[in-house]
């Protein structure tokens, strides 16, 4: 039986998320095994008289596709998934794996050709590009299954609260708590970052003629930070990332970047520097395409997974490569690149970590992830 907590959360992605009216084109992308979730979707959108299309894609048939690089298959892999971005008007992804470990021994340079060839030219209809395409109305939502939950250490039951606990909430309120924050950083000359530990973050960037945007349930759920298109060349110092992150079933620890001008010129990783070495070729991708500020406090375990770590209250995130083709008052930038790789900079003292603060124009607006402002 479908939690009933899945059903409040399908109303607020169909109403508020995505914000459904007749003659919409529905797209929901999932894997296989969530079938309930998505009959629960598609009522909601027929009872608006929006039209409703699903992808539904494995873990063995995507790694089929980036497992041995054919250009022609992954060529026509784009085709088909480009069609169905042109025909959607709006688009929710159910972002929850089946098989964690899908892409476990992959090359990194398979999942780099697949990022260019198939994901790139599917993300700039759907998000925009700045050019050509304008973007849809889009929600990615995290989603409960027992594999997942198995692979962060938590029952099914655990993961559910977890989840449902940091999306069902009032997201209108949301919004207008976390407006004082974005007040705080707009158009800032500049904002530091600052880690104590053996591993020190001395990073400063520029938010100069650049506003951001709230994360508030719309293109996220669970949601909750602020987000800016930092001046490209402004990145300076170095920084380090203690956690682990997974991007695409590769798990890279400990990375640290070194900035000049806005480009990395130096890099390294504890574990799996080859992935995120072979990420960095990527053309754009050694310049941060976004600055965000966690805002919710809600969510206080840090699991591996970036729809809900990047959220955190008390953590900042860069994303390294492609930057949102927004307006630059609106949390757009100017980079671009196949790649949008978010990674997380903890400022709390916790986990052992030695706590950090955050300076905008010299001013101290958080320490050790507890607001000043």
């Amino acid at each position: 039986m479908l939690d009933k907590r899945a059903e409040k959360l399908a109303d607020i992605l169909v109403d508020y998320s995505v914000e459904l009216q007749k003659g919409d084109h529905l797209l929901v992308m999932a894997e296989p095994g969530f079938e309930d979730f998505i009959r629960v979707l598609e009522g909601k959108a027929k009872a608006k008289k929006a039209e409703f299309r699903t992808y539904i894609q494995s873990p063995k048939e995507k790694r089929a596709l980036v497992e041995k690089i054919d250009k022609k298959r992954l060529k026509e892999e784009a085709k088909k998934i480009i069609g169905m971005a042109h025909w959607s008007t709006a688009c929710i992804r159910v972002s929850a794996m089946t098989d964690p470990d899908y892409l476990k021994g992959i090359k990194p340079r398979n999942i780099a050709a697949y990022t260019e060839i198939v994901r790139k030219p599917f993300t700039d209809i759907l998000v925009g590009d700045g050019k050509k395409h304008p973007g849809k109305k889009w929600n990615i939502v995290g989603y409960p299954c027992a594999p997942e939950a198995k692979f962060y250490g938590m029952s099914l039951k655990e993961y559910s609260d977890f989840i449902f606990s940091a999306t069902n909430v009032d997201w209108k309120k949301v919004s207008n708590e976390m407006r004082h924050i974005k007040e705080a950083f707009d158009n800032a000359a500049e904002v530091k970052v600052l880690v104590d530990g053996n591993t020190k973050t001395e990073l400063s960037i520029s938010l100069k003629g650049r506003g951001g945007d709230l994360c508030d349930g719309k293109y996220n759920m669970p949601d909750g930070e602020v987000f800016y298109g930092p001046v490209e060349d402004s990145a300076q110092g170095q920084v380090y990332f203690p956690y682990k992150t997974i991007r695409d079933g590769n798990i890279v620890e400990g990375i640290y970047l070194e900035f000049k001008k806005g480009k990395i010129v130096n890099f390294d990783a504890d574990k799996n520097k080859e992935f995120l070495k072979e990420m960095l070729a990527i053309d754009g991708a050694k310049r941060v395409g976004e600055l965000g500020i966690g805002c919710n406090y809600g969510i206080k375990k840090y699991l591996g997974n970036l729809l809900f770590d990047e959220k955190i209250g008390g953590t900042v995130h860069m994303a390294l490569g492609n930057s949102y083709k927004l307006p630059l008052d609106s949390g757009g930038g100017k980079n671009t690149s196949a790649l949008h790789w978010d990674i997380v900079c903890d400022l709390r003292k916790i986990n052992g970590l030695m706590g950090g603060q955050l300076f905008v124009d010299n001013k101290l607006v958080q320490e050790n992830g507890e607001w000043r402002i």
